[in-house]
């Protein structure tokens, strides 16, 4: 999520809650988890599984 203005608290639904941020705070990836880091990584990894398959298969030759 990206927002650009100025703002007195953000607060942010999770798993386990919801966690607020105040002004000059720690980023909020730390309060995030590993969790979501994995499921980043799972997301990402996906498709890049997927064309590598195709791509040896030869899916992805063109002439």
């Amino acid at each position: 999520m990206i927002w650009d203005s100025e703002v007195k608290e953000m607060i942010f639904s999770t798993n386990s809650g919801q966690i607020g941020v105040l002004p000059n705070h720690a980023p909020i990836a730390t309060a995030l988890g590993v969790s979501a880091f994995i499921f980043a990584f799972i997301f990402v990894l996906i498709p890049i599984v997927g064309s590598v398959y195709a791509w040896r298969k030869g899916a992805l030759e063109w002439s």
